[in-house]
């Protein structure tokens, strides 16, 4: 269910648009969408979200809210990473060439191996619901 508490006039103006950026927020959705692209075994793309999400948050640390949710974001984010560097570490021992990271085969073996052995869905999973509660914690 989504509830729309306020109307705002849309912009592509970044500048603009990043003067509203509500840190946690934004920082609680990188942390869910960045692991949720990692769920679907595009670990090279989960990667580059994350990437672009921590210059994003960066860039706009205004207050202490802000400050303490990019904190909660850049732990959770450096746990999704150790965890997709694992599994990478896990295929390149099996003689998979992780550096086809685009290849779509690639990606589908990971989804059939992950449905066997989803110790990384769950740590994921778990990083998500950790983040999330100490984003929004006073």
């Amino acid at each position: 269910v989504r509830t729309i508490t306020r109307w705002m006039k849309t912009t592509t103006d970044r500048a603009v648009a990043e003067a509203e950026v509500a840190a946690p927020v934004i920082a609680s959705h990188a942390v869910q969408q960045t692991a949720k692209i990692a769920t679907s075994g595009a670990y090279h793309d989960s990667r580059l979200n994350a990437q672009a999400y921590n210059r994003l948050l960066a860039r706009n640390i205004r207050s202490d809210s802000d400050r303490r949710g990019y904190s909660a974001w850049a732990a959770a984010a450096v746990e999704v990473d150790d965890m997709i560097g694992l599994e990478e570490a896990e295929e390149e021992a099996m003689g998979i060439d992780v550096a086809a990271a685009a290849d779509e085969e690639l990606v589908r073996s990971r989804k059939g191996r992950r449905g066997r052995k989803d110790g990384l869905a769950m740590g994921l999973f778990k990083a998500k619901n950790k983040a999330s509660r100490s984003m929004f914690s006073r």
